[in-house]
């Protein structure tokens, strides 16, 4: 933040952190596919609001790393010790299945009530390489 004290303020403005450059680094090519916009993300950044990109990339972190087999939707948010169904499914769930850290057992019904979800060799890569990386 550009404006600690007046995180409401119209003039507020957000910079990207060192970490959530790291994070970018990590992400697949997918989220930027045109090579110009990759490059832009890849050198200095201008004031953008990048804070909530590493903030996503966080709790699909979070996710990823509690994921244990094949869990219900209510199984995750309970090992998360979240409550709010809308939360959790706009903030991790959702970003998480479009990074392709995790995929759906039954991809064909996405509201059915045997769904589970497991964590891909995708998500346990990048969850590796995050670990080794914080050791």
């Amino acid at each position: 933040m550009t404006l600690p004290g007046k995180p409401r303020s119209s003039k507020q403005r957000y910079q990207i952190t060192l970490r959530g450059r790291n994070v970018l680094e990590e992400l697949p090519a997918v989220y930027f596919p045109d090579p110009e916009v990759r490059a832009q993300f890849a050198s200095e950044t201008p004031d953008v609001t990048g804070e909530v990109t590493g903030e996503v990339t966080g709790e699909v972190l979070r996710l990823l790393a509690v994921m244990a087999g094949e869990m219900r939707r209510r199984e995750m948010q309970d090992a998360l010790g979240l409550k709010h169904e809308e939360h959790f499914r706009d903030a991790y769930l959702l970003p998480a299945l479009k990074l392709g850290g995790i995929e759906m057992t039954i991809p064909g019904k996405p509201r059915s009530s045997q769904q589970r979800y497991r964590i891909t060799p995708y998500g346990q890569d990048v969850l590796k390489r995050r670990q080794e990386g914080s050791d």
